[in-house]
This record gives structure tokens, sequence and C-alpha cells, in this order.
């Protein structure tokens, strides 16, 4: 198990030297890997559960009915959907257009 944890840590480190290298040399070419990546990486971030986190679950009783709610980085919205349905009025802001379509 150390072994393990000691090679996604070396790997994770190469990585990002790996990314300073490259966008101090060519940061067209980050920006292009970074949105690369994204793409990449979206589907599985936006693949959220459909209920709001416990900690959300827990807090948002303090939140009343009406309030104004910003939720920045929504993803696939499930915070947005649980405070809209207990009548706050909310506003979802992610990077991902897509995301916010099924909102």
């Amino acid at each position: 198990q150390p072994t393990t944890k000691r090679r996604l840590a070396w790997t994770a480190a190469l990585a990002v030297l790996a990314a300073v290298f490259v966008m101090y040399l060519r940061p067209d070419l980050a920006v292009t890997l970074g949105n690369q990546i994204w793409a990449a990486l979206t589907p599985t971030l936006h693949a959220a559960p459909a209920q709001a986190s416990p900690w959300v679950q827990r807090w948002s009783s303090l939140v009343p009915a009406g309030a104004r709610v910003l939720d920045v980085a929504c993803g696939s919205g499930r915070h947005v959907r649980w405070f809209a349905h207990r009548g706050a009025r909310v506003t979802a802001l992610d990077r991902d257009a897509a995301a916010l379509e099924g909102l």
C-alpha cells in the first residue's frame, strides 16, 4: 500500500512539473491541453448524485424560503434543485454551459 501511494504522489508531482513547464514554454498549448482535459473530465464531474450533499441537507434549514442563493460551480445542479424545491430563488453558475442546460 505505501508503495502505491508513493508512486501516485510522484506521478502527481511529475504531472504538475510537466504542466508548469508546458505553461512556461507554450501557454497556448497549455490552454488547449487544459480544455481537452476539462472536456474529458466533465462527464465524470457532472455525474453527481441527484440528492444534495449531507452538509447542505443539514444546514439548508437555516436558509429561509424566498432567500436568494448563489451556487457557484454548480455542476449538475443538485444543490440548485435542492434549494429551489425549498422555495429559494437560486442563481446557478458553472464553467460548463452544457451542465446548465438541464436546469
